[in-house]
């Protein structure tokens, strides 16, 4: 387990990474999917220990596709991001990081974040699953005895 000391290393490297994709710079997205990291933001240990929201890299990764220069690497980000457990992912960090205890609710913002992934490729299939889970998710939450252990 890091040190707090740590912390700040890794929410330094959120923000590398954010700064590199929002650029649209392919070495950031290729590292990205390699290492994984929609898995890595979305681990309970980064949920439970970054000072920050875990959806900034993905905002990078969303903002920064229509600046990709080559045509087909934009392709294949797109591609790698509206896989069904990629979408699903990137929705539930994307609308989890507004429960956080250091982020006031802000609907405005995810629903932006979602606008414009949606806009992205608003027909791909993977979208089915997707809002199949957001109703879940709604559900969840508008329940009065929800208890976040207990979230489907």
């Amino acid at each position: 387990m890091p040190s707090w000391s740590n912390f700040y290393l890794y929410d330094r490297a959120f923000e590398v990474m954010e700064i590199g994709l929002a650029r649209g710079l392919e070495t950031a997205y290729r590292l990205f999917i390699e290492m994984d990291w929609l898995r890595l933001l979305s681990d309970d240990w980064a949920i439970n220990h970054m000072s920050g929201p875990q959806s900034i890299p993905l905002r990078g990764y969303i903002c920064g596709l229509s600046s990709v220069k080559s045509d087909t690497a934009r392709q294949e980000f797109l591609d790698h991001l509206h896989e069904p457990r990629n979408l699903t992912l990137t929705f539930l960090i994307t609308t989890t990081d507004c429960f956080s205890s250091w982020n006031a609710y802000d609907q405005t913002n995810v629903d932006t974040q979602m606008s414009c992934l949606m806009n992205l490729w608003p027909t791909h299939p993977s979208w089915i699953e997707c809002k199949a889970t957001a109703q879940v998710l709604l559900a969840w939450v508008e329940s009065p005895d929800r208890d976040t252990a207990q979230f489907p």
